[in-house]
């Protein structure tokens, strides 16, 4: 993949991948440069959710059993200004991921998340996602009680993988009141980490020592 258009077919080619299974995508994708849509229209910008949890697959199971089982490997390249905006339904750039799926050696900077439901990354399922950068550029999402809404995994707790995750808030431009999972609420997370204006309240505390996340990972904008 070397074009934002080329990302926005992810879903287009998982499913063929995976014909025989209407919520299960598959596929082996790698970025072969950086993609940077600094310059690029609002439009252009704006991820393609390819699963729509909140429409056409409201009954895919959550459970790691479905969802995307492929691999995204951006072989250390970069995404830049990708963005979820306007958006109301639960989803995310992976909405479901797959128990099988795996994301890994990617960043994501610059980022916009002003939607008002889901999260960025992916929202529920389970997976792998290993060694990951995400950098924020504005966050409005006010989504309550204590936000279902992360960066990975907003909606439940998850057993998922998380190693050498980086959600960087530290240059955002935050909304009043805005209410945001920096990572998400993650049970299986080691090395993972959320700066930037995190709450430390008993709701939201990271549980680990000296900055070293792990075990149960819900760090939170204040």
């Amino acid at each position: 993949m070397r074009t934002k258009a080329d990302l926005d077919l992810i879903g287009v080619i998982g499913k063929a991948c995976e014909p025989n299974d209407k919520f299960i995508w598959g596929g082996y994708f790698e970025l072969g440069n950086d993609i940077d849509l600094s310059n690029e229209s609002a439009g252009v910008k704006e991820m393609v959710e390819f699963i729509d949890r909140y429409g056409v697959h409201s009954s895919i199971a959550t459970n790691g059993d479905e969802g995307f089982k492929g691999t995204i490997d951006g072989l250390g390249h970069k995404i830049v200004g990708l963005s979820r905006t306007g958006k109301s339904g639960t989803n995310a750039f992976i909405t479901v991921m797959h128990r099988d799926g795996v994301l890994k050696n990617i960043a994501f900077t610059d980022s916009v998340m002003t939607a008002t439901a889901g999260s960025f990354i992916v929202h529920v399922g389970l997976g792998t996602f290993e060694n990951i950068y995400v950098s924020y550029k504005e966050i409005s999402t006010k989504n309550e009680p204590y936000s279902a809404s992360a960066t990975f995994f907003g909606a439940t707790g998850s057993q998922a993988t998380l190693k050498a995750v980086i959600v960087d808030a530290t240059k955002a431009t935050i909304a009043s009141g805005a209410n945001l999972w920096l990572v998400g609420r993650v049970n299986n997370a080691n090395g993972v980490f959320g700066i930037g204006n995190v709450r430390s309240d008993e709701e939201s505390v990271i549980h680990g020592t000296k900055g070293v996340y792990a075990d149960y990972v819900r760090s939170s904008l204040r």
